[in-house]
């Protein structure tokens, strides 16, 4: 019994082995979380920038489709009559290497937003309306009041910021008679008809996060239904 329970007592006596981790398991951890980190933070910044990128497309896109929409409002209702006796006709297309101006008159209705003193609603007009560049804002004037040369000139509107460029070209019959797209200022102020349709070209320029400028064109052609060429 004796040389039975001394056996015991020492197996008792002997240390356990202690459950650790040793110094290479412990680095060999840490850099793969080192590694896995990297990889999450380098694909989370791509994906950032990605949806940046996509976010400042998007908002491009709307400022420019949304000064088309109000460009083909107006075009659509272009007519060859100027409020005013004795007054000539106008439908023109001023060049500006890159900064061109468009005058026309149309058939608009005058809202609060351009004459807050206006009752509403009120009855369609026959205005002169300019489309131009100032700056990087393409500006819009209406003379509601009939009188462009009047010195109580009407508050031009913002129709789009960030605009780097805008041309127009038109489409018509030339001097020879056959259709074609007229070159930059070649549109006489009194040319006698409408063109058969304008095409708009806008360039935004937009800045992301780091800075960088980007350049994004759209274009459109609008067919004016009043032109003798489309039967109007």
């Amino acid at each position: 019994m004796s040389q039975g329970t001394a056996r015991s007592r020492s197996v008792r006596r002997r240390p356990a082995r202690a459950d650790a981790f040793t110094l290479i398991e412990m680095l060999v951890t840490i850099t793969l979380l080192v590694i896995i980190v990297y990889m999450l933070a380098v694909t989370f910044r791509a994906a950032s920038v990605a949806f940046n990128q996509t976010r400042i497309t998007v908002e491009a896109h709307q400022t420019a489709r949304a000064v088309m929409d109000m460009l083909h409002d107006d075009l659509v209702g272009a007519r060859l009559t100027r409020p005013g006796a004795g007054q000539d006709l106008l439908f023109e297309c001023a060049d500006g290497a890159g900064n061109d101006q468009l005058n026309f008159t149309t058939t608009a209705f005058q809202s609060a937003r351009s004459d807050p003193a206006a009752p509403l609603p009120t009855l369609a007009q026959i205005v002169e309306v300019r489309y131009y560049l100032d700056g990087d804002r393409l500006m819009k004037r209406v003379d509601w009041d009939g009188d462009p040369s009047s010195d109580n000139a009407d508050d031009a509107e913002t129709m789009g910021f960030n605009v780097k460029a805008v041309d127009f070209r038109l489409f018509d019959r030339g001097g020879s008679g056959r259709p074609g797209w007229t070159s930059d200022g070649d549109w006489p102020r009194t040319f006698g008809r409408l063109p058969a349709a304008v095409e708009v070209t806008l360039v935004v320029e937009t800045t992301d996060n780091r800075g960088d400028k980007k350049d994004h064109t759209l274009s459109q052609v609008i067919y004016l239904p009043n032109s003798e060429t489309q039967g109007g």
